[in-house]
């Protein structure tokens, strides 16, 4: 029985392939493997063949996905298949007629959705851009402007805000 905390092509090649194809994550493949994550991607920087397998792997069931994904945005023909029982007197029953019938199934707009943000993220996305194109003004309060140049607002300020953030608050824990 081989070691599986070692690499091994001919053991880790195939297996991580065919843990990938399943939509396995790395952290998942590892796992399997018995070692870290780390581990694997260590693996998979020094040997070429395991990283080609997995990422090959991956590369099939995410083609999978997105060819299901399509045929949900389109919508698709499914067959379906019904059996009629026909029910002897004695209590008995035989499959006496099969019909095959086609269904469809609706473009889902979800899928929709998905794919053209995906696709075209330029034309589909949720952001919107607005443009002004007047002045914008800015005025401060007189009031305000000498507060900020009073040296003792200045030190109440500060002091202030070094209690606030030493976590002391005035009052606070007093009955």
């Amino acid at each position: 029985m081989p070691a599986f905390d070692k690499y091994n092509s001919k053991y880790h090649d195939d297996w991580g392939w065919s843990l990938a194809i399943k939509g396995c994550t790395n952290e998942e493949i590892a796992t399997a493997f018995g070692i870290s994550k780390r581990t694997l991607i260590r693996w998979m920087n020094q040997y070429e063949s395991l990283k080609n397998a997995i990422n090959e792997g991956k590369a099939s069931a995410d083609a999978k996905v997105e060819r299901k994904l399509y045929e949900r945005a389109l919508g698709y023909e499914v067959e379906e298949e019904q059996k009629v029982l026909n029910v002897s007197k004695e209590g008995g029953s035989r499959i006496g007629r099969i019909t095959i019938t086609k269904k469809h199934v609706p473009p889902d707009p979800t899928s929709c959705i998905f794919w053209l943000k995906n696709r075209h993220p330029d034309i589909w996305r949720d952001v919107q851009r607005m443009e002004h194109g007047g002045k914008v003004e800015v005025s401060h309060d007189p009031q305000i402007e000498r507060l900020i140049e009073d040296p003792e607002a200045q030190r109440l300020l500060a002091e202030l805000h070094a209690r606030a953030t030493s976590g002391h608050v005035e009052g606070a824990g007093e009955a």
